[in-house]
């Protein structure tokens, strides 16, 4: 009777968030960037594009490939229809990385069940994702690869195996031949390879972990969608980026002349930007915008922009038919900026109590290349973040999405924490209330969005 209830409930959540996902998709005609404009010039010009000839163009190509292939398969030849095709590849995406994410938490977890349905809620029902989930962008399609890469990994460890083995290098080399933060997926099961070597003290598997590099050195360079051949004769480099590199941050002044390198503060200085968490500005104003000036002061604190963008689709307060109207949905993002405090701190709490746990314990740990693994995934994606941040300084870099194909880790490290810290009933009824948040957060969006697609 126990396990039925657990299933319809999961159930519930499963459903439930993926009705949201579809409604959003079906009503949403913008994303962030324009991701479309890679696929136009590839189905016009009948190749790959390269970095100069559109904003986005810098990106390996797998996303677009795939969606221009799917176009002409199924005669999809104008703007509008092209958009929402796309929406609809990355919810079937968002969907599959659901459920990989569930299997993840049954097999690879110690938890209670309520615990387990609610790490799995706070995920489904999350607005910054169920948003990535319905827009045309290829961030869905890399967290979607390296949750798959990762899911296996983490079988590997506990059943080494060929069949394991080669799916982790499948979706590793897909991670890398769709954006080039997936780079941070293989560095990271690399590393925990090597640790599984030194382990078990075997050569053998020590030539594992110099297999699993190699073949994803050899599959992506010769992958043409990878384009790292192309970037090398173009651009001297196998890694295509257009963004600016700036000069680091004084420690504490914050006199840096932005306008001079046309961007957007950002990190402005090492205290301000890495040193601060405004919660208060945040709830005066839960929003931000794209000015070079009169910009609130919550935009240049790194952990109050990561933080805020984790937890609420409304605080970018982009693309421009997402943008809020007056105070709309003010009181909302100001309930889950508050309510998201339990749940950022349990998450927290479970890598600090992983790290040390590791360090002290390391040698009687059954599988500590698993544990391993998963805490280089999260600090990977974490440090990628800071270090990008700091070299670019341009608010747009503080994103959800940059470190989301860390999903499977952060979402074990909660359950880390929660296993200590998530046993009392007022924190149960906390979350379910921010759940109930998240989901007005997401219905308001798609009824701003459905009324400008219904004028």
């Amino acid at each position: 009777m126990k396990k039925d209830r657990e299933y319809w409930l999961f159930m519930s959540i499963f459903i439930l968030s993926l009705l949201l996902r579809l409604l959003l998709a079906l009503v949403n005609r913008e994303a962030n960037d324009d991701h479309i404009q890679v696929v136009d010039l590839l189905m016009k010009t009948q190749r790959l594009p390269i970095m100069f000839e559109c904003h986005e163009c810098f990106h390996p190509k797998l996303f677009y490939a795939t969606a221009a292939a799917l176009f002409q398969v199924f005669g999809i030849n104008t703007l509008g229809p092209q958009t929402l095709f796309m929406q609809l590849i990355n919810f079937f995406c968002g969907m599959v990385t659901l459920v990989v994410l569930w299997k993840f938490i049954q097999a690879y977890t110690n938890n209670n069940n309520q615990q387990k349905l609610i790490a799995f809620a706070l995920v489904a029902f999350n607005p910054k994702i169920v948003a990535i989930n319905s827009q045309a962008s290829n961030d869905t399609f890399l967290v979607l690869f390296s949750s798959l890469a990762l899911f296996f990994t983490a079988g590997f460890f506990k059943k080494p195996g060929h069949k394991h083995f080669g799916l982790v290098i499948l979706f590793s080399a897909l991670c890398v031949s769709t954006k080039i933060n997936g780079w941070i997926t293989v560095v990271a099961i690399f590393a925990s390879f090597l640790l599984f070597s030194w382990v078990r003290e075997s050569q053998k598997h020590l030539g594992v972990a110099a297999l699993f590099l190699v073949s994803i050195i050899i599959l992506t360079t010769m992958n043409p969608l990878s384009q790292f051949i192309s970037n090398f004769q173009n651009f001297g480099s196998p890694i295509a980026n257009n963004g600016e590199v700036l000069p680091l941050p004084p420690f504490s002044s914050q006199q840096t002349n932005f306008q001079d390198y046309n961007f957007r503060p950002g990190i402005t200085s090492f205290q301000d930007g890495f040193m601060t968490f405004k919660l208060d500005q945040l709830l005066k104003y839960p929003l931000i915008n794209n000015d070079q000036g009169n910009y609130p002061p919550q935009r240049t604190s790194f952990w109050t922009m990561l933080y805020a963008d984790s937890n609420s689709l409304h605080f970018q307060n982009w693309p421009p038919s997402w943008q809020t109207k007056f105070a709309e949905n003010f009181n909302i993002s100001r309930a889950i900026f508050v309510l998201a405090i339990l749940p950022s701190l349990v998450l927290m709490a479970g890598f600090f109590l992983e790290l040390f746990g590791f360090i002290k314990n390391f040698k009687d740990l059954k599988h500590p290349e698993f544990q391993c693994f998963l805490l280089l995934i999260g600090a990977g994606y974490i440090s990628f973040l800071l270090l990008a941040t700091l070299l670019y300084r341009d608010f747009a870099f503080i994103k959800l999405v940059y470190i989301l194909p860390g999903l499977l880790s952060f979402t074990w490290l909660f359950l880390r924490g929660a296993d200590k810290f998530l046993n009392h009933r007022l924190a149960v009824i906390a979350l379910v209330v921010l759940l109930g948040f998240y989901i007005a957060d997401i219905t308001s969006m798609i009824s701003q969005l459905y009324k400008l697609v219904a004028i």
